[in-house]
């Protein structure tokens, strides 16, 4: 027993020494973890790592001491009855200084960790990214989701890599630009914000402190990782290969407007479709942006045979022009060639698998089918306006009515006009009505009169158009809205006024009114090919018809002249167009007084030729004779 006591203060005495050598460790421990230089932590980080311990601590206090079931304490109450066995002594094992010392660490490292593991549970918990970090250069450090991402969209992330390109080269020359946009490889606000926050929140608790405290140490630029729709780059390449595997694989050739290209040797191309998708979608994954170029894989062999390709495109240059016969536009053809000499040249010098590339010559032809159709009625080939300026409201109407029925009117080549055919009998039932006309050499009162002033305005912008004049008849009295000899008159039945259009293209008529300005125009639109234009002059001189007083003049006659002008204003003809013959009214004609000397009636104009440019604005004293 006394063995035992010795033995007993023996290790109390080791255990004063241990107690003394855990006391030095521990003083060194606190000594380490007072230096601030070696772990800096914010006001923040510090009350966390606080709040860690001492749950720590309350954790270990709360767990419950180890109690002895009823069946032990009864086996233990057995074992003080019985009596004691002697046993050999053993020595008592004393544990070394070292391995209590670790033992010690090991606890206040238990201490420790569960500190730290607070404090990065504490970080993966915040709602704001971590310090030091930024995305693609934006410093986002500090900022909850929605602010970075708000921040981010201002810096004008969304435009990032839009406009980047993938310039593919493939076969036949063939090129195709694919942006990012295009490719849905462009970054946004909000995967941006997604990878900043991220960082230090993904993960768990130890690899989130990492990255925090990665950050610490220097600052975090992210880079997000794109995304590229295959989907999308499928279907922006699937229309061209397709296209070119056609080509490839039918005769290894493509023909465009310009070039000729063929890939000698080739009788049919392997485009491995899977192989450039991958690699576009790894290239705008990683924002590898630039020229990719994809060759095939060549089989076969082909020949070449110009003749054959040379009458496959060749075409000779036509002109447009109107068929008068057929009434259509003969289309334009561009004229289309190679030199064969040339491309047999550069098949020869070319080697298996190359591209060669024949020139087409292309002629443009003069006239176009596109001039063609757009110089229809695309020039006004004449045009008279004549004032309505005293006319009654009967009259005018007349006049509205027989503009309508000549309005948009279209003459073919070769086609001719008849105002008869085209107005119709005028008639009340048609809404004509009753105003002062010619008949038989008298003033009266007929259903259409007035409509003259139509027949006679056609007339004259005939002449000005350069057409030929078929039938025509001039008033029995003058008229007062048009010179001498640019009238035309008619009435239903007989007399008619025929024109044809004798021009190389279509012509049209416009008939309007403007009856706030009291006149009416006529206008012929056409294609003036060449440029010229006419002037219409004319002559009078006085007709002496009365037997009874052969010196008195009753009327006078009109010589109606066609002047066509090239555009450069040089006459080219000059031709007698027309005769016309009018008569005084009985009461203008001046007969001699019964005296010794009678007096002649007033002379009228003069028989020297004028060029009319406009017509007169007076209006004759009775109306004009429809």
């Amino acid at each position: 027993m006394k063995w035992f006591g010795k033995s007993k203060k023996k290790g109390e005495d080791e255990n004063l020494s241990l107690d003394n050598a855990v006391t030095q460790e521990d003083a060194d421990l606190q000594e380490i973890l007072s230096d601030e230089s070696l772990l800096e932590l914010s006001p923040e980080e510090e009350n966390a790592l606080k709040k860690a311990e001492i749950a720590q601590d309350a954790k270990v206090a709360a767990e419950p001491a180890a109690t002895e079931t009823p069946s032990e304490i009864k086996a233990e109450a057995k074992e003080a009855s019985e009596e004691p066995e002697i046993l050999p002594e053993k020595k008592k094992k004393k544990l070394s200084k070292g391995i209590k010392v670790a033992i010690i660490l090991l606890i206040f490292v238990a201490f420790l960790f569960g500190g730290v593991s607070g404090f990065a549970y504490y970080i993966t918990k915040t709602d704001t990214v971590l310090p030091n970090v930024s995305v693609e250069g934006v410093n986002v450090s500090g900022l909850s989701y929605d602010e970075a991402k708000e921040k981010l969209k201002i810096q004008g992330l969304d435009k990032i890599d839009h406009d980047s390109v993938i310039n593919v080269k493939l076969p036949l020359e063939k090129e195709l630009d694919i942006t990012a946009l295009q490719a849905s490889a462009n970054l946004t606000s909000e995967s941006a914000a997604t990878a900043a926050f991220s960082y230090g929140h993904k993960g768990n608790i130890y690899s989130n402190l990492m990255d925090y405290i990665k950050a610490k140490i220097s600052p975090v630029n992210l880079v997000t990782d794109l995304s590229p729709s295959r989907t999308k780059l499928e279907n922006i390449l699937k229309p061209v290969l397709d296209e070119l595997d056609k080509k490839l694989t039918e005769n290894g050739m493509d023909i465009s407007e310009k070039q000729i290209m063929i890939i000698k040797g080739a009788k049919s191309a392997d485009f491995d479709r899977k192989l450039i998708l991958d690699t576009l979608y790894d290239r705008f994954k990683n924002r590898d942006y630039g020229e990719y170029k994809y060759v095939p894989k060549i089989e076969g062999e082909a020949e070449l045979n110009l003749d054959e390709i040379h009458a496959s495109i060749y075409a000779e240059v036509k002109d447009a022009y109107y068929d008068k016969n057929t009434r259509e536009v003969v289309k334009s053809v561009v004229g289309v060639d190679f030199d064969k000499d040339k491309a047999l040249k550069l098949w020869n010098a070319a080697a298996s698998g190359e591209t060669i590339t024949i020139d087409i010559v292309r002629t443009e032809p003069k006239v176009t089918t596109e001039e063609i159709e757009k110089s229809f009625y695309r020039d006004v080939l004449g045009t008279a306006t004549t004032t309505l300026l005293g006319s009654s409201s009967n009259r005018i109407n007349n006049v509205k009515l027989a503009c309508a029925a000549l309005n948009n009117k279209i003459l073919y080549p070769g086609e001719q006009f008849s105002y008869n055919a085209a107005l119709g009998k005028r008639t009340q039932e048609r809404g004509y009505k009753y105003a002062g006309a010619y008949s038989g050499g008298e003033v009266v009162q007929e259903v259409g009169g007035g409509i003259c002033q139509v027949s006679s305005s056609l007339y004259y912008t005939s002449l000005l158009s350069n057409l030929e004049i078929n039938d025509r008849t001039c008033h029995h009295f003058s008229v007062a809205y048009l010179p001498p000899g640019m009238d035309a008159t008619v009435s239903w039945g007989k007399p008619d006024f025929k024109f044809t259009n004798n021009r190389n293209f279509p012509i049209k008529i416009e008939a309007t009114v403007n009856e706030e300005e009291k006149n009416m125009t006529i206008n012929i639109l056409g294609t003036n090919e060449d440029g010229t234009y006419v002037k219409v002059t004319f002559g009078t001189w006085l007709i002496y018809t009365d037997e009874e007083y052969p010196e008195v003049a009753t009327g006078f006659k009109a010589a109606t002249f066609r002047n066509i002008y090239d555009k450069d204003d040089k006459l080219i003809s000059k031709t007698r167009e027309a005769n016309s013959t009018y008569y005084y009214h009985k009461e203008d004609i001046k007969y001699p007084e019964p005296s010794p000397s009678p007096t002649e009636a007033p002379p009228h104009p003069t028989a020297a030729p004028e060029p009319t440019v406009a017509p007169p604005t007076t209006e004759p004293e009775a109306p004009p004779e429809p």
